[in-house]
This record gives C-alpha cells, sequence and structure tokens, in this order.
C-alpha cells in the first residue's frame, strides 16, 4: 500500500518527494505563488518595523546584565539595589515600548498582519481552485518512512515528532473526495475506496491546527501539538494499486460522511 501525501526515503533518505502526484487536478499559477509570497514579505516587513533598533536591543540586553550584576555580584548595599532596579526597569521599559508599536501596528491594521496576509492568501487560493465555500477544514498525516520486507517503518528526526498533521480543506466533486491545500486540490475517485482501518498506535503530533484546545477532544497537549492513541487509515484501489490516506482520529466522522464509508476494521 502506497501511503499518500507521505515521502518514500527507502532508497534516498534525502528524499522530497510526495506519494500522490498522479492524483493532481490542479494547482495555483506561479503569478499566484509570487503574489502571495510579496504579500507575507511585506507583512513580514510591517511587524519587523515595529522591533527596537538594534543599538536599543543592546542597550536592553546590557541592561538585563547590570541588573543582574548588580543585584548577584554587587555588595548587597543601597546603590547595588538602586543599579539593579535602574537595570531591571529600563529592561522592562524598553520591552513594554517594543511591545506597545506592535500593539499600534495591529491596532491600525485592524489584525496581526501576518494573519491577515494567510486569510487574504486563503481566500485567493480557494477563488483560484474553485474550492467550494463550505469545504471542510480537517487534518491528515504525513510522515517519512521506509519500506522493510512489506512494511512500512516511519521514520523520524531526531527530538521532532514523525507525524505531521497538516490543514486542508476537503470536500466532494463529482465522483471525487477532493482535498485541497495552498498550491492545488488533488482528487481521489469514491468509487476505488472500500476501508477505513483503525490503528491503535500512541503517536505525537507534530502540532495543533484546530481553533478549540486538544482537551475538547479528549486529548492530551504536548510542546505544542497533541498526542492521540489512534489514527486511521483510508484505504482505496486505483487502476490496480492500493493507496492510503491516513488521518487522525478526531476526523473520523468528517472522513465517514464524505465518502460513505461507516464501518471501521
Amino acid at each position: 500500500m502506497k501511503p499518500i501525501f507521505c515521502t518514500d526515503v527507502t532508497n534516498d533518505k534525502h528524499s522530497d518527494a510526495v506519494n500522490g502526484d498522479e492524483f493532481i487536478s490542479a494547482t495555483v499559477s506561479d503569478r499566484l505563488r509570487e503574489e502571495i509570497a510579496l504579500s507575507f514579505q511585506k507583512a513580514k516587513e510591517r511587524l519587523a518595523g515595529t522591533q527596537l533598533p538594534t543599538v536599543w536591543k543592546i542597550i536592553r540586553t546590557a541592561a538585563l546584565f547590570v541588573a543582574a550584576w548588580a543585584l548577584i555580584l554587587g555588595n548587597a548595599d543601597a546603590k547595588s539595589l538602586l543599579i539593579g532596579l535602574a537595570g531591571f526597569a529600563a529592561y522592562i521599559g524598553l520591552g513594554f515600548y517594543e511591545s506597545k508599536r506592535k500593539t499600534a501596528l495591529i491596532a491600525k491594521e485592524g489584525g496581526d498582519p501576518m494573519s491577515k496576509a494567510l486569510e487574504e492568501a486563503t481566500l485567493k487560493v480557494k477563488e483560484a481552485l474553485n474550492v467550494p465555500a463550505d469545504a471542510i477544514s480537517m487534518d491528515l498525516l504525513c510522515f517519512r518512512y521506509k519500506e522493510e520486507e512489506g512494511a512500512l517503518i516511519v521514520q523520524a528526526a531526531m527530538g521532532a515528532p514523525a507525524y505531521v498533521n497538516v490543514d486542508i480543506f476537503a470536500y466532494i466533486d463529482g465522483e471525487n473526495l477532493c482535498f485541497a491545500d495552498m498550491e492545488r486540490v488533488y482528487s481521489f475517485p469514491l468509487a476505488g475506496m472500500h476501508t477505513i482501518e483503525d490503528i491503535m498506535e500512541p503517536i505525537q503530533l507534530a502540532r495543533w491546527n484546530k481553533k478549540n484546545p486538544p482537551a475538547d477532544y479528549g486529548l492530551a497537549k504536548k510542546r505544542g501539538g497533541a498526542v492521540i492513541h489512534l489514527y486511521h487509515i483510508l484505504k482505496f484501489t486505483h487502476q490496480g494499486e492500493d493507496y492510503g490516506i491516513y488521518f487522525p482520529c478526531y476526523e473520523l466522522e468528517a472522513i465517514k460522511k464524505l465518502t460513505g464509508l461507516s464501518e471501521t476494521v
């Protein structure tokens, strides 16, 4: 079985090729990619403009060192205490000033520039790819793997979760189940879908994409992501080859509704 959206590193540990290109049905134009990249760059530059100038960053760091030195290594007298408190006041004051600059920019633009850029980019991509307004936002699982004696061995970088949960838009278009990301649409024939397999295995997700916290789904939050003890594989056959789409347990009902499959094994 070939796992869709995953990378086979059996013969090349540096490979970044993602399985599933044969199911791509639409892509955004190079012009739109460039437009979105420029939008993010401008938002990043506006945020960078709220930061303290380099010389003031140096002064702020120096103030913290002076404060620490005076309070920890000083003579424990009134003069050392005064120097220490003044250093901390300068450190906190400059940090507060920087924060106010960012807050003022957000208020002026009506929101965080990067978040607004992402929202605008998402709308443009959905329009360009003809993603319907009622498309479901959901997570799919991606990972790198090796094939050994017919088994898939998931590969994890040291200190990083092996499974990355990517946020996509899912919808039905005619006889196809479609998944759209920020660059393309994948279309999978519904006719070939036959099984949802349950995998009882604890895994840690790389991040958390949902608005509600993991606890609302009965999950434990960990290092920015969450720990799940069950995930699923949507299995299908196309042109004589077996494929699988991996997804976390909290997306099961959405997948069942989209595919019409009701039983899991």
